[in-house]
């Protein structure tokens, strides 16, 4: 995810205007997270950027699944599993999604009832 926020970055400096290039921003930063020791201060970072994303960017298919992936890095599956459900409604060809909404339904079904 390094090289890629490095590449959107300059694309940034040329065309800061470009469509959907804060979400690919997003996102690269979200990879990066991941791994880091910084992680709070990523969250919060990354989601200011995405408060600035224009209204127009928001009822594509892209947003909803960098929004999931900022729940899914948070662990808040049920939420992250909504965005991933609702991007697939939008875009059925959405193969990132699709794969990460299997993998949050395999996790919840590692979690074990304490009751059972």
């Amino acid at each position: 995810y390094k090289p890629a926020l490095e590449a959107l970055k300059k694309i940034q400096e040329v065309d800061p205007n470009m469509d959907k290039l804060r979400l690919y921003l997003v996102w690269s930063k979200i990879g990066i997270m991941e791994g880091s020791l910084k992680k709070d201060k990523l969250l919060q970072e990354v989601e200011m950027d995405l408060l600035q994303v224009p209204p127009h960017e928001k009822l594509e298919a892209l947003y909803h699944f960098v929004s999931g992936l900022l729940a899914k890095s948070k662990e808040q599956y049920t939420s992250a599993k909504k965005y991933f459900e609702k991007v697939l409604s939008v875009d059925a060809n959405f193969l990132a999604a699709r794969r990460e909404l299997n993998h949050i339904k395999a996790l919840e079904a590692q979690k074990k009832d304490l009751f059972n």
